[in-house]
């Protein structure tokens, strides 16, 4: 299978958390061994993407050692 995502991250703070700036590929690199880990079924049902959703917080936030990241969005998602 294939996937195509874009997300945005939403901060308790105002501004990008300069820690988030430093941290960026570890965040990256993070992000995609947690994606290419879940099945299609996960990737294409509601609860799964909901439950990735919930997942990059707590990796971003664990991360950064600070639970920094209120929300993720998906603002592109396209699994084939």
């Amino acid at each position: 299978g294939f996937l195509r995502c874009q997300m945005q991250l939403e901060f308790s703070e105002r501004d990008v958390p300069k820690k988030f700036l430093a941290r960026v590929v570890l965040v990256r690199d993070g992000v995609i061994r947690l994606l290419s880990s879940r099945s299609k079924g996960d990737l294409t049902s509601d609860k799964g993407r909901e439950a990735v959703k919930r997942e990059v917080k707590d990796l971003v936030n664990e991360i950064l050692r600070k639970p920094l990241v209120k929300r993720v969005f998906f603002t592109q998602y396209v699994v084939q």
